[in-house]
């Protein structure tokens, strides 16, 4: 993120974060297909399928 941009400073980068890296560290009981769980949680994140895919963005004055 490029902090210069928030501060109206004329600079060539985006505003917004150029990436986003997530680890976890998991504990189970048991025998847990936690490739299986990490599968479905990427799969039903809504901040994932914003980030991975195309999402409008309206912004309005009232």
């Amino acid at each position: 993120m490029n902090y210069a941009t928030y501060r109206g400073e004329d600079v060539d980068d985006r505003a917004g974060l150029q990436g986003v890296e997530v680890s976890l560290s998991v504990e189970t009981a048991g025998d847990a297909d936690l490739d299986a769980w990490l599968s479905n949680v990427e799969d039903r994140c809504p901040v994932t399928d914003n980030v991975e895919n195309e999402t409008g963005v309206s912004v309005s004055l009232d």
